[in-house]
């Protein structure tokens, strides 16, 4: 085993006590990280979303008008200087 992919969450990664730095004690040698960059900017991306638009109501239903805007953003005309 030279390379571990997972998510960022702390029970993974955590330093002392995540699951990989406890697999590199167990085998005693270093291992690469892999760690998903999608996961990693979820969070805060989800903090901002909260902070301009408010709390989520439901996980598919959004409160503020940007939440409501994204439920019909695909029948919206693409813009000229996307085309």
């Amino acid at each position: 085993l030279k390379v571990i992919g997972c998510d960022g969450t702390n029970v993974n990664t955590g330093l002392k006590g995540g699951i990989i730095r406890l697999m590199e004690l167990d085998l005693n040698r270093p291992l690469q990280w892999c760690i998903c960059l999608l996961h990693t900017n979820e969070l805060p991306l989800g903090h901002l979303l909260n902070s301009l638009d408010g709390a989520t109501t439901s996980p598919t239903e959004f409160c503020g008008p940007i939440g409501k805007a994204i439920k019909t953003c695909e029948e919206l005309p693409v813009a000229p200087f996307f085309q």
